[in-house]
């Protein structure tokens, strides 16, 4: 988006809107990043299958060819796990060094996710 006041502009990047995996009809068409595992997430099924060999306290991030472009999934055992992966991904300057590869396990038990450890799938 490029915004000007008194003649100066001002670049800033605006995210598209976020919408239901039911409202996607040709996931192709875009970059994708889906949160929720393939339980609860049908494009996240699409990608990874139905069936989930993690455990309580495991999640992963894990980034996909999508066509031309590219699907990033956070997905956990249960919403703890997954939000716990998506602090990964918030605070990623503290894990960047560990967020190698196409896929990554991230696992934790505490609810305040103090113990959260990034390693390879």
């Amino acid at each position: 988006v490029v915004s000007s006041t008194t003649g100066a502009a001002s670049v800033t990047d605006t995210a598209p809107p976020m919408v239901k995996a039911s409202e996607v009809t040709v996931p192709q068409n875009d970059n994708l990043l889906l949160v929720g595992g393939p339980a609860v997430n049908s494009l996240t099924a699409r990608f990874l299958g139905s069936s989930w060999s993690y455990r309580p306290g495991e999640a992963i991030i894990s980034l996909k060819a999508n066509g031309a472009k590219v699907a990033l999934i956070v997905a956990g055992t249960d919403a703890v796990d997954t939000r716990r992966a998506g602090r990964v991904l918030r605070d990623y300057q503290l894990y960047k060094s560990r967020l190698v590869g196409g896929m990554v396990k991230v696992t934790g038990t505490s609810s305040t996710f103090t113990d959260t450890v990034v390693s390879a799938a």
